[in-house]
């Protein structure tokens, strides 16, 4: 078929395709290795027609950083395309701060957060965002160094950047999070921590600062004491929000089972399924697989998708070996200590 007997398609029809790759609204956004985003990415090369809607939906549901390269290229795109007068362009102009909605977060090697260029770009980045950012997932490794070790002023640098979000609505963390006092709570719907414990939230857990929160999910919540779960569940008997627990997939869940009737006795109702304990307060599943960085992926595929706060989560397969296979019969902590927690519950499975 020569050039000029070419098939053309109809403008509308190409827009309705493009509109077609949009994941739901839900999500929070696509991989780069989504197909999804490679098309989506050459229509902004098809015509005038194609870029301005290609454009916003790359930056409404494609901000996927998880390198310092990204986030370093993003900050020079959104100065490009914020900016238009300060470069010669013939494209038609997009405004994107209202696009600018939801993130994933990742820029930080998986080893260390001690990088002044990165904590000062992300500074830089959620100033631009701030206005419009309202779902946010990140992936930090705030575990890696101890705050006496921060020579270089890394995480007072990040706390500014994270208190400037004041107008998010969700927030995930898919590592440990020790720090939730840095997101402002104003508009705040529904957040996901890891790792944190009990005890630190304990300040947190009070009706006038949860008021706007509808889901609070703590995934592998820590205990310093046993006895906080008591004082946990008591305090958040006098919340509106809905609470979460996730706990890892093994064979101590009946043990778990048990002290939570323990602790929790003269506190309410309470209705037991096979992978859920249901009280009027607080669900605690037990989903999550054991090997962190399964944990990592559980947490984020389900967390992108925007599913967290409403899908009902089933157990995971079996990865790793529980402790019950040896002949210890005490639980124990990784480094060796007797889980008391456990331990009690073990010996009270009538209560």
């Amino acid at each position: 078929m020569s050039a000029p007997d070419a098939c053309v398609l109809p403008p509308e029809l190409l827009l309705h395709v493009l509109d077609s790759l949009v994941p739901p609204a839900s999500t929070v956004a696509l991989r780069p290795s989504d197909p999804a985003v490679k098309t989506i990415l050459a229509f902004t090369c098809v015509s005038r027609l194609t870029y301005p809607p290609a454009i916003r939906h790359l930056y409404s549901r494609c901000l996927f950083i998880d390198s310092e390269n990204r986030l370093r290229l993003l900050l020079i795109a959104l100065e490009t395309l914020l900016a238009p007068g300060r470069c010669a362009s013939t494209l038609p102009h997009v405004d994107l701060k209202p696009r600018l909605t939801s993130m994933y977060f990742a820029p930080f090697p998986p080893r260390s957060i001690d990088s002044q260029p990165i904590a000062q770009w992300t500074f830089e980045l959620f100033a631009i965002m701030k206005p419009s950012l309202k779902r946010l997932v990140i992936n930090m490794p705030f575990d890696t160094m101890p705050p006496e070790l921060d020579h270089l002023s890394v995480i007072p640098k990040l706390e500014s950047a994270f208190s400037q979000l004041d107008r998010l609505e969700d927030f995930v963390s898919c590592g440990q999070f020790p720090y939730h006092t840095w997101i402002p709570l104003q508009n705040l719907k529904n957040i996901l921590l890891r790792g944190t414990y009990i005890e630190d939230l304990m300040p947190f857990i009070k009706p006038e600062p949860l008021s706007n929160i509808e889901h609070m999910i703590l995934a592998t919540p820590a205990l310093r004491m046993p006895w906080s779960r008591r004082d946990f569940f008591q305090e958040i008997a006098t919340c509106q929000t809905k609470f979460i627990l996730l706990h890892e997939v093994n064979n101590l869940q009946n043990h778990w089972k048990a002290i939570d009737r323990w602790v929790s006795l003269g506190m309410g109702s309470s209705s037991e399924d096979q992978e859920t304990t249901q009280r009027n307060e607080c669900v605690e599943q037990f989903c999550l697989p054991k090997d962190p960085r399964h944990c990592t992926e559980w947490l984020l595929d389900r967390a992108l998708e925007g599913k967290l706060w409403t899908a009902k989560t089933k157990p995971e397969p079996q990865l790793v070996s529980t402790q019950w296979e040896d002949e210890d019969y005490w639980p124990r902590f990784p480094d060796g200590t007797v889980n008391i927690d456990r331990t009690i519950g073990s010996f009270l499975p009538d209560l």
